[in-house]
């Protein structure tokens, strides 16, 4: 496996004060049909590894190539969400 794009940090203020920090290419934002946060990384994974990973996105002319989601918050859960450091 490979991540292809340096990832940026992101801070998850919660309820109750907690920050979680995640790393990711992209966020998707909550939407009426998903109300949650998800982030994801763009990768390179062959057919095996892929067997255990949250594929969110396939590119069709690279079946190798995958968005894999790292982490997804409900959002009731989430105060703000804040873009940190690329690449760091």
């Amino acid at each position: 496996m490979k991540v292809l794009d340096a990832p940026t940090l992101w801070l998850v203020t919660l309820h109750g004060g907690s920050v979680a920090q995640v790393w990711a290419n992209a966020l998707t934002q909550p939407t009426a049909d998903e109300d949650r946060y998800v982030f994801c990384v763009l990768m390179d994974a062959s057919r095996e590894e892929q067997w255990n990973l949250d594929i969110t996105a396939r590119t069709p002319s690279d079946p190798q190539r995958v968005e894999v989601c790292v982490a997804r918050f409900p959002a009731p859960a989430v105060v703000s969400v804040v873009s940190g450091m690329a690449g760091q």
